[in-house]
């Protein structure tokens, strides 16, 4: 008893439209389109070649229209993802304010103490760590929303600029402001251990 043929389908324009389309996106292959339309693998090469078909050809701007869809799910409009890179640079800003002024305070010493002296240097050194942990973690909400260094929104932020000052510039910092101002009276707005540039 001779095998029975196998009977091929003969697809109109539309099923190879519909079949290009599938192989350009890089979602399926030739020899899966023959398998799913019905006819011999070698007449699905054929026909994908004779009609210019390219395998993978559209998935780069498939991807890339994904990729904006699901940005637009995730950060919503241009406005609103506006609105929440400028939310976490407001944050961002305070903090540093924040710091800036804990740092001023920590100035704040009986320079004839050395007890107040350490107290502050201890100070300074727990504000570097936390400024440290407060940079890595808008470095995150940075990296989440989008925003990149180069960002001209990027530009408006200051930067940070926090080194470990020593005793002896401490009371340096300390005995210029009371030569300046002529009594204890200590300002500290011109102090370097916390810089904005």
């Amino acid at each position: 008893m001779a095998a029975a043929k196998r009977k091929y389908n003969r697809l109109n324009e539309a099923q190879w439209a519909e079949a290009i389309g599938l192989f350009e996106a890089g979602a399926a292959s030739a020899n899966r389109l023959a398998e799913m339309f019905n006819v011999s693998r070698h007449t699905m090469s054929a026909g994908l070649k004779k009609r210019g078909a390219e395998k993978g050809k559209t998935a780069p701007s498939f991807a890339a229209e994904v990729a904006k869809d699901i940005s637009h799910e995730v950060h919503g409009s241009a406005q609103e993802h506006a609105q929440k890179v400028r939310a976490v640079q407001e944050q961002h800003f305070e903090t540093a304010s924040e710091v800036h002024q804990k740092a001023a305070q920590a100035l704040d010493f009986d320079p004839n103490d050395a007890g107040s002296s350490m107290r502050a240097k201890s100070t300074l050194i727990a504000l570097e760590a936390g400024m440290k942990t407060l940079e890595r973690a808008y470095a995150a909400q940075a990296r989440v929303l989008g925003i990149r260094d180069n960002d001209t929104a990027m530009s408006e932020l200051p930067d940070l600029v926090f080194r470990i000052v020593s005793d002896e510039e401490i009371r340096t910092m300390t005995e210029k402001n009371i030569a300046e101002l002529g009594s204890a009276e200590i300002d500290h707005k011109d102090d370097a251990v916390v810089e904005f540039e």
